[in-house]
C-alpha cells in the first residue's frame, strides 16, 4: 500500500467506529431528555435555514428526526442514525436509519435528517416497520446559511417525472398519495452524495 492510501484508510477509521458504535446504541438511551434537546436543536436548525419545512412541518401528520447521521465507506460504506419520531408534536418513539452501499469508496461525513409525514398511511407505514427508501427516493439537501426549496415527489415507488416535480405539484401529490418528505441538513463542510435510496428504518414506540 502506498503511504497516500494508508493516510486515507486512518482519516476514515474514526467514522467507522462511529458507525459501529452507532449499532450498538439502544432505543432507551434516544428518550433521555440530552437526546430530545439533541432532536429539538436539530429540528430547529431545519426549520431556520428552509421555510419550506416550516411549512411541511406546519401541515405535517407526524415527522423523524436524526440529528446524527453519520456516513463513513472503505470498500464496503453505509450510514447510520438514531433519532426520535412525533406524531401531533408528542414524542411516540425512537427510530434507527441505516443505509449500505457497496463498492469501492472511501470518506466520511455528518448530516441531520428529517423525514415528514404528510399522511396517516406513511406514518403508519414507518410506525410498523414496512418503511423503507427505494431507488428513486431523493431528498432536499440545505446547507447551512443558503436558504433552499424543497423538489421532491413523495413517494418513492414513483418514476422520476414524479419524483422531479416542481414544488407545488410535490407537495399536492404528497398530500394525496400517502407522500412523505426527506430533508438533509449539512452541518458543515461539504456533502459527496445527498443519496438517500436504500436506506432502511427500525421503530420502536414508547
Amino acid at each position: 500500500m502506498t503511504s497516500r492510501f494508508l493516510g486515507r484508510v486512518s482519516a476514515v477509521l474514526p467514522i467507522l467506529a462511529l458507525l459501529a458504535l452507532g449499532g450498538c446504541a439502544s432505543p432507551r438511551s434516544e428518550t433521555t431528555p440530552h437526546a430530545t434537546a439533541s432532536a429539538n436543536r436539530a429540528l430547529a436548525h431545519f426549520v431556520k435555514e428552509s421555510p419550506d419545512v416550516h411549512a411541511a412541518l406546519a401541515r405535517a401528520y407526524g415527522y423523524a428526526i436524526f440529528p446524527s447521521v453519520v456516513k463513513g465507506a472503505l470498500m464496503v460504506g453505509g450510514a447510520r442514525g438514531m433519532g426520535q419520531v412525533y406524531q401531533g408534536g408528542h414524542l411516540v418513539g425512537v427510530a434507527s436509519l441505516t443505509q449500505a452501499s457497496f463498492g469501492f469508496q472511501i470518506g466520511g461525513e455528518a448530516y441531520s435528517e428529517l423525514i415528514v409525514f404528510n399522511t396517516p398511511r406513511s406514518f403508519h407505514r414507518f410506525t410498523n416497520g414496512t418503511f423503507s427508501l427505494g431507488a428513486s427516493a431523493t431528498a432536499v439537501v440545505i446547507r447551512a446559511g443558503a436558504h433552499a426549496s424543497a423538489n421532491y415527489g413523495a413517494d418513492e415507488y414513483r418514476a422520476g417525472a414524479e419524483a422531479n416535480a416542481p414544488h407545488a405539484a410535490a407537495q399536492t401529490f404528497a398530500a394525496n398519495r400517502s407522500g412523505y418528505e426527506v430533508y438533509i441538513l449539512v452541518r458543515g463542510g461539504l456533502i459527496a452524495s445527498a443519496a438517500v435510496s436504500g436506506q432502511h428504518f427500525g421503530y420502536h414506540p414508547f
